[in-house]
C-alpha cells in the first residue's frame, strides 16, 4: 500500500472514529421516563411516555434526567420554571412534534468531549465532519488529563522523594 492510500485510510479512521452505526434520531437523549428533544430555537423539551410535553430548558440536566414528571415540574430553575406545553400525539413509533419545530441530530458521530460538558445536548450526535477537530484535540487533551491525574494521585509518594533528593 502506498503512502497516499495510508494517509487516506488514517484520515477516514480519524473522521469516523466517533461514529455509531445507528441513524440520526429526532431526540438526543432517552431515560426510563422520557425522551429529550432540542428545538431550532434552542429549547429543551421532555416528552413523557404519555405524550406530555415539558419545557425543561431552565433545569440542569442532572436535575431533570431520570426523575418522574411530578419531581421535574418542581425543579427550581434559576432562569424560569419547567412548564407543561401540552400533549403530543403518537404517529407510528414516535411523537408528532411538528408544532414544536424540533432540531434532530445531524449525523452519527458522538462528541469525544461529552464527559467534560454539562450541556443538555452534549450527547447529541452530529455529522462526523463537524467532529473532525475533536480527534486531534482528544489525542492531546485526554493523555494530558491522565498524566495530571496520575501525578496528583501519586504525589504523596514522589513529592517527599523529590524533597529528600534535593537536600
Amino acid at each position: 500500500m502506498n503512502l497516499a492510500a495510508r494517509v487516506v485510510m488514517a484520515f477516514l479512521t480519524l473522521l469516523t472514529g466517533c461514529s455509531t452505526d445507528l441513524p440520526p434520531r429526532a431526540y438526543f437523549y432517552e431515560d426510563q421516563g422520557a425522551r429529550y428533544y432540542e428545538t431550532k430555537s434552542g429549547k429543551i423539551l421532555r416528552i413523557e411516555q404519555d405524550g406530555t410535553v415539558l419545557d425543561v430548558t431552565c433545569a440542569e440536566p442532572e436535575l431533570a434526567r431520570g426523575l418522574p414528571r411530578e419531581d421535574v415540574v418542581r425543579v427550581l430553575c434559576p432562569t424560569g420554571k419547567v412548564t407543561n406545553l401540552g400533549k403530543a400525539k403518537k404517529v407510528g413509533g414516535d411523537w408528532d412534534l411538528r408544532a414544536y419545530d424540533i432540531e434532530p441530530e445531524s449525523g452519527t458521530c458522538t462528541p469525544l468531549f461529552a464527559p467534560l460538558s454539562d450541556s443538555w445536548t452534549s450527547e447529541k450526535r452530529h455529522s462526523c465532519a463537524n467532529r473532525f477537530w475533536e480527534v486531534p484535540a482528544a489525542v492531546i487533551v485526554y493523555p494530558t488529563i491522565a498524566v495530571l491525574a496520575v501525578g496528583i494521585i501519586t504525589a504523596p509518594v514522589w513529592v517527599p522523594l523529590l524533597i529528600l533528593s534535593s537536600k
